[in-house]
């Protein structure tokens, strides 16, 4: 059986994959890092993890949502069709 993987190690790879948005590798690190929780501190630890992880996730939806919000603003001024024939399109 190999020794337990250290909870830093486990939380260093869970910030940097929400930091990269990998949410799915994420939850399986973090399932795993509430495995190896032991301590009453590494469970406070842990709530602090947890916490920064939900504002992390948090703004990249903010972000994400804004930057949706700014394209559909732009969609109005785009044409659904252009009556305007491609230079490929021009016989002669």
């Amino acid at each position: 059986m190999t020794p337990p993987e250290p909870l830093s190690t486990i939380e260093c790879a869970l910030r940097n994959a929400v930091a990269a948005g990998a949410y799915e590798e994420a939850d399986r690190l973090l399932s795993r890092y509430c495995k190896q929780l032991e301590t009453a501190d590494e469970i406070l630890h842990a709530q602090k993890l947890l916490d920064w992880t939900f504002r992390m996730v948090s703004a990249a939806r903010a972000h994400h949502a804004a930057h949706l919000t700014e394209l559909l603003a732009v969609v109005p001024y785009r044409s659904p069709k252009s009556d305007r024939l491609h230079s490929w399109q021009v016989e002669g």
